[in-house]
């Protein structure tokens, strides 16, 4: 998407200028016997400023306008340049093929940018609008390579797969690996013959691949795809063994914190049973601890709460048994008293 949308631009921007009543008005100018000088240096701001905004907006490297020589700024050589300078190059040639139909040019058509990097292109013939059948001038525009390189290189997700640009002709564009793509250029005629959608399977001279290709909208350039079938499998068996590694991981992680759990449970819960034995023998000891606020939390709560209750219980039955005791002696000690006295009376 990024690279069609790219092109789409250049496309686009190709047609406007070619279509732009300041660029036609010029081109209609350098045909002219007269065109003062005056003129020639207004004309020359004028097109500077309308080719490096569309530059900036569209974020090209550059935006060429080649125009026929003699006039004051052909020689610029920023954006404006001399139709006569460019007529050996291979692009220039090419152009000259087509009249009036734009040209994709890879990187070996044309010259690289000043920083050395390479350069795509789109050119296309201006007509002198006072008589069609003559060149009046060209419109280039460039982009560098390095910015698809980077993107059809981050589309790769398995290790080895290749992704590359190529032309009609089988000329390279830009390659993710640019030493693996010379592997399968034999191919290239029946890969982009067959462009689809889907991945299709092909048996090369040197591997086993899966292969896919699309054309992209206004070009003459396709986007190729190829992955070989055994770094698939290799990658499918690598997941396979970390998904396997990962749930090894998981259960063993899960029994520990189920071992775990588990004995925090049976632990108290055995912590109570102990306790309730004890009981047989009369030993009220409570459960230590804080209790945790769960089921058995709250069972260790009922049976401390119980003991307390039967502790204070017993200790009530055993002080009413003393005043029982007390209170028979002293009835005893009444009866008795009475007694006593009539026998030292008599």
């Amino acid at each position: 998407s990024y690279i069609s949308d790219k092109l789409n631009a250049v496309y686009r921007a190709v047609n406007i200028i070619n279509q732009e009543n300041l660029i036609n008005n010029v081109l209609a100018k350098t045909g002219s016997h007269s065109y003062p000088e005056i003129d020639q240096l207004e004309d020359m701001v004028s097109l500077q400023s309308y080719l490096t905004s569309m530059e900036r907006n569209n974020e090209f490297y550059k935006v060429r306008l080649y125009l026929r020589s003699g006039l004051i700024y052909s020689n610029e050589n920023r954006n404006l340049f001399n139709m006569e300078d460019a007529s050996g190059t291979l692009w220039y040639q090419e152009l000259m093929k087509r009249d009036n139909v734009l040209l994709w040019c890879p990187p070996s058509y044309v010259e690289k940018s000043e920083s050395g990097d390479r350069l795509l292109s789109a050119a296309r013939l201006l007509k002198d609008p006072t008589d069609y059948n003559n060149v009046s001038g060209l419109v280039r525009i460039d982009l560098e390579e390095s910015g698809f390189r980077d993107i059809i290189g981050r589309s790769n997700s398995i290790k080895n797969s290749l992704t590359f640009m190529i032309n009609s002709k089988g000329v390279v564009i830009s390659s993710s690996d640019q030493s693996q793509t010379s592997r399968y250029l034999s191919q290239v005629p029946e890969l982009i013959g067959n462009a689809s959608a889907h991945l299709s399977r092909y048996q090369s001279d040197t591997a086993d691949i899966f292969a896919k290709s699309s054309r992209l909208q206004n070009t003459d350039w396709y986007i190729v795809t190829i992955i070989p079938v055994q770094d698939i499998f290799s990658q499918s068996r690598s997941i396979r063994n970390e998904i396997l590694l990962l749930l090894l991981i998981i259960t063993t992680v899960a029994y520990a914190f189920a071992s775990y759990l588990a004995y925090s449970i049976t632990g108290r819960i055995s912590g109570v049973i102990k306790k309730m034995k004890n009981i047989q023998t009369g030993t009220l000891d409570p459960v230590a601890g804080r209790a945790s606020k769960d089921e058995v939390g709250d069972l260790i709560s009922s049976y401390n709460f119980m003991v307390h209750r039967i502790a204070m219980l017993v200790e009530e039955q055993y002080k009413a048994g003393i005043e029982i005791k007390s209170a028979e002696l002293k009835a005893l000690q009444a009866q008795i008293n009475p007694h006593f006295l009539y026998n030292t009376l008599e």
